[in-house]
């Protein structure tokens, strides 16, 4: 379990194996983690050192109609040093062995591969990107002032906003979907509006019945955009916001737009490239119950899709 003696020797891991300028290793994203289900902060040491790690939050995915908790794995790691030695697989069996459902949405590789021992079941998700041609160089102050996306929205029939508005934010993208019984309030809270949270974009029309959530991010000198959330009535709408949406990413300076969305595959026909390798999401299901996956789906915000934006503080 992660305590704050362990904090300099987990800054220096994540520095390590995550990447210099990583945001896992920015202060103010573990202390944002740290408010949230602090009990599943994992972390696996050799002689006082940490040498690996998993964190898991409380998220929720749709059973049909049904709204089922779950944990969901976020940020599970091995120094490289360490990685012949089985920890990612004992890391990820006690990361699991207290809930009775576990999201891991879009591994690869040998992670994939270990997760697939558990046995578990794969979920749809769509994993696209497509590259832009800016109009300028991006800089984080062009997202610090929302009026000139506004009136692009507004010119188009949409609204925008940005979660640092706080419960309007919420209103617009129709999360009363989710009953926010007590458990989804303080998720959403967390998740959106606790100091600290990841800098969250929505665009939507005016009824609330379509919407696209997305977060501007930067890996290494390349900033894109990173689209992971959908919640739709009309195709065409959401087309139509997906399109705004790059006008947008062309206006910021951004040179990348990812589509990584876990419910609704929409952008075959727009110029997006497929991921290759192609990452896969799972759910693992404790004790073996039986679920039909065909009507298993996951809202994108729900998953650690969308922390990246921290890579811009």
């Amino acid at each position: 379990m992660y305590s704050k003696n362990d904090r300099s020797s987990y800054i220096k891991f994540c520095k390590r194996n995550f990447g210099k300028n990583s945001y896992q290793s920015n202060l103010d994203f573990i202390d944002w983690l740290l408010k949230y289900n602090n009990n599943r902060f994992f972390i696996m040491l050799n002689d006082n050192t940490v040498v690996g790690c998993i964190h898991l939050f409380k998220g929720f995915f749709l059973y049909g109609e049904n709204i089922i908790e779950s944990g969901v794995i976020h940020d599970l790691m091995v120094d490289k040093n360490f990685r012949n030695s089985g920890g990612g697989l004992r890391l990820i069996q006690h990361g699991i062995k207290s809930n009775d459902f576990t999201i891991l949405s879009g591994s690869v590789g040998k992670l994939s591969q270990a997760y697939k021992r558990m046995c578990p079941i794969q979920m749809k998700s769509y994993w696209y990107k497509k590259i832009m041609f800016p109009k300028s160089i991006f800089l984080n102050r062009k997202i610090s002032n929302l009026d000139k996306y506004r009136k692009m929205a507004d010119d188009n029939g949409f609204k925008i906003l940005c979660n640092d508005t706080g419960d309007d934010f919420i209103k617009t993208h129709s999360f009363e979907k989710y009953n926010l019984n007590e458990q989804t309030k303080i998720f959403f809270h967390w998740r959106f509006l606790e100091k600290g949270a990841p800098k969250t974009f929505i665009i939507s029309d005016f009824k609330n019945n379509n919407s696209v959530m997305f977060v501007f991010a930067k890996k290494g000198l390349i900033p894109y955009l990173r689209i992971f959330d959908i919640h739709k009535e009309e195709d065409t709408v959401i087309l139509d916001i997906l399109k705004l949406i790059e006008k947008i990413a062309v206006s910021t300076g951004i040179t990348v737009v990812l589509y990584t969305v876990l419910n609704y595959n929409l952008v075959e026909h727009l110029g997006y490239k497929k991921y290759d390798p192609m990452p896969s999401s799972y759910i693992y299901v404790k004790n073996r119950k039986k679920i039909d996956q065909e009507i298993i789906s996951m809202p994108g915000y729900c998953s650690d899709l969308g922390f990246d934006s921290k890579s811009l503080n």
